[in-house]
């Protein structure tokens, strides 16, 4: 069975079918959420679907969401630009948990996660623009 985890997840309306498809989910899954968004909440998935989530990622498929933490792994965030898909684990309170190498931040950490904060948020806020013009 596996280690299990919720998940909650957006993806475009035209990339549902396949997303559903690649992490081995029923298409009736998801509820629409805006015109180009549907979401879906799935309270048991096997290891928060990541190697499924990360080839719907190099498919071409966009869609972003949280995942709680597991046996083994932290919760995360994570999106997929249509490229590839980008993860970033989260501490249980929401903040970022940053690579540390003797007692400093890693080379790189902050910048991946500015980049990494920029993208997601610009997610999000498409989706939430047509939320709030549905209202």
């Amino acid at each position: 069975m596996g280690d299990r985890c919720y998940m909650n997840v957006w993806v475009r309306k035209e990339h549902y079918g396949d997303f559903c498809d690649a992490i081995g989910e029923d298409h009736s899954a998801g509820e629409s959420e805006t015109q180009s968004w549907m979401r879906m909440q799935i309270p048991d998935v096997n290891y928060g679907a990541f190697d499924e989530r990360l080839e719907a990622g190099k498919k071409g498929l966009i869609f972003f969401g949280t995942c709680s933490p597991g046996d083994t792994y932290d919760a995360e965030i994570f999106y997929s630009d249509g490229k590839e898909m980008h993860t970033l684990a989260v501490g249980h309170n929401g903040g970022y948990i940053v690579e540390m190498k003797n007692g400093k931040v890693a080379k790189g950490a902050t910048a991946a996660i500015n980049k990494f904060d920029k993208a997601w948020k610009e997610l999000h806020e498409d989706m939430r623009k047509e939320l709030v013009d549905q209202s």
